[in-house]
């Protein structure tokens, strides 16, 4: 009888999908420097594989208190790796030896002491002005603490580097006879930012043109660009999307900022940061009147109030992050009503929200509706009951908030005067478990609102808030209890700063 024929073809063992690279690369996103370094150590895949996020942001920490960088035979090694360096206090001699082929971002953070001089003697070039020339691929830079107010080779290093778009300039000086080069490397930017830093003026508009800047921050500038002249620059950018503007409050020429916007020199404006200038409710409603589309507005300590309010309406439906916390007029009311009406927010900074306008409302307006704002990820506000019997609803509310990474409930001392004194109680007995959708809560801070937590709380917040790294706030008025509680909570790694 003759026999069955045989199958030879051997069938290849299954495939773990932790041996698929495009897997492996996704996990390590969510992985620190710590865990990446022991996940190299795996296999010969996953050190093939994991082996560029280590390496693509190095931080070099040489001065006269601490050193800590990598070799330089590592370095050269895993130089087609790195894709941002930092060097903080020196760049040492070894490292201008060093070229990173797809080095993008460069951040030089430098200084000087006795001894170790980052500035050439004479007919010698700049170690940071090699780091320039060696590097044409930067497109972002980001200087602080330079002493290289007067290194003209460094500057025009900058200027021809050639795929440079984007500075960060702070705590720093650029010299006179320095302004023509420094403001002919600005012509070629997208992004510009000057910090705490002293320049000297443009010496002229007719022959320096800004039209590629798209993102603005001029905070706290010193030196020859008056606020009058900061206004101009802004005035010679059309393209601008991103504007942050600070300084001495009553020295901002904020009247003629409202004008200019009001004649629509700005109309791809969308995101506005004019937080600590004080600017008055008219004027902060003319701006936002004046532009199109808003997604990001930082008001904090500022005028905002009723006028500036109506003016933001127009934006409920595009914006993404409001801060307007420390503006005293900006009411409950209207906290309210822009958690009901804004459904694309994810970061909410404010004063305060009162219970009662969450859930009562008036039967007028859209107090009491639910909250829209499902996207939300960072929640700040002082929540006060006032004279709610319970807290069960506004607990609810929060719990619909699902992807919530930080949530601050902080008493604020601007709030003295209004604040009832009546806050949440995170107890079990109150509620609490209504919060166990919260998931993604990372930190929790509750400065200044009285806590009589017990240990069935604390192993509720370990069990239901697995994520949760940080809690600020007294956990219990007893002190001693509030230690106990502590103890507990670093059993598992969760940070108690109190």
């Amino acid at each position: 009888m003759p026999m069955a024929p045989t199958n030879n073809i051997l069938t290849p063992p299954p495939i773990s999908p932790l041996e698929l690279p495009e897997l492996i690369v996704h996990i390590a996103r969510y992985l620190d420097r710590s865990e990446l370094t022991k996940c190299v150590r795996v296999c010969r895949l996953w050190h093939r594989s994991l082996l560029l996020f280590i390496w693509r942001d190095i931080r070099i920490i040489a001065d006269s208190s601490s050193a800590r960088y990598p070799s330089l035979a590592l370095l050269l090694k895993n130089a087609p790796f790195i894709k941002r360096l930092t060097i903080y206090g020196f760049i040492l001699r070894t490292h201008t030896q060093i070229h990173l082929p797809a080095l993008e971002t460069l951040r030089l953070t430098l200084h000087q002491k006795a001894g170790r001089p980052n500035i050439p003697g004479a007919g010698e070039i700049s170690r940071e002005t090699i780091m320039i020339r060696h590097h044409p691929s930067i497109t972002n830079l980001i200087l602080s603490s330079l002493s290289i107010h007067d290194n003209m080779d460094f500057w025009k290093a900058v200027r021809d580097s050639r795929s440079l778009d984007s500075l960060h300039f702070s705590y720093a000086i650029v010299g006179l006879e320095l302004a023509d080069i420094f403001w002919q490397t600005c012509t070629r930017l997208e992004f510009l930012c000057i910090a705490f830093a002293e320049v000297p003026d443009i010496p002229s508009f007719a022959t320096h043109s800004f039209s590629r800047i798209q993102h603005l921050v001029l905070s706290w500038v010193r030196g020859g660009l008056s606020p009058e002249r900061q206004l101009e620059l802004m005035v010679q950018c059309p393209q601008l999307q991103r504007l942050t503007w600070r300084g001495m409050h009553d020295q901002l020429p904020l009247n003629a900022l409202c004008d200019k916007a009001a004649q629509g020199v700005w109309p791809k404006l969308e995101e506005l940061n004019l937080e600590d200038t004080q600017i008055r409710d008219e004027d902060l409603s003319v701006l936002l009147t004046s532009i199109n589309r808003l997604t990001v507005l930082q008001a904090n300590s500022t005028g905002f109030a009723l006028l500036s309010f109506e003016a933001l309406s127009k934006h409920f439906s595009t914006l993404v992050y409001l801060d307007i916390e420390n503006c005293p007029k900006a009411s409950s009311p209207m906290v309210h009503a822009i958690m009901v009406s804004c459904p694309s927010l994810i970061k909410m900074r404010a004063p305060m929200i009162c219970g009662t306008d969450v859930i009562q409302g008036d039967g007028k307006s859209e107090l009491g509706q639910p909250w829209v704002c499902a996207k939300l990820k960072e929640l700040s506000l002082c929540l006060d009951l006032g004279g709610l019997d319970s807290q069960m609803d506004i607990l609810q509310r929060l719990g619909d908030l699902k992807q919530l990474e930080n949530l601050n409930i902080s008493t604020r001392k601007q709030l003295s005067g209004e604040y009832s004194g009546r806050s949440l109680q995170f107890s079990l007995e109150k509620g609490i478990d209504s919060l166990r959708t919260l998931r993604r809560l990372s930190v929790f801070e509750f400065d200044g609102v009285d806590q009589d937590m017990g240990e069935s709380e604390i192993l509720w917040v370990m069990e239901h808030w697995k994520n949760l790294q940080i809690i600020r706030g007294r956990l219990n008025r007893d002190l001693m209890r509030h230690y106990e509680l502590m103890a507990i909570l670093k059993t598992r790694q969760i940070d108690l700063e109190d």
